[in-house]
């Protein structure tokens, strides 16, 4: 075990501290800004059988349309 406690220079450290310090700084920021993120929540009203967009009106421009007519 005495094998692994050798003293590193200075510098090493230095370098190793900055870089352990921006990580943390980064993860923090990345977290901050998910927590502060708006949460949209959609909310279904009707039924979900319901047929949307039937009426001839909006029916494509090469479909054949029906016409109502009296008499």
């Amino acid at each position: 075990m005495k094998a692994f406690q050798t003293a590193l220079p200075f510098r090493l450290r230095a370098v190793l501290l900055a870089g352990l310090f921006c990580l943390l700084a980064g993860a923090g920021l990345i977290g901050y800004r998910l927590y502060l993120r708006p949460t949209t929540l959609t909310i279904a009203v009707g039924r979900s059988t319901a047929r949307r967009g039937r009426s001839p009106r909006s029916s494509p421009a090469g479909s054949p349309r029906r016409s109502r007519r009296s008499g």
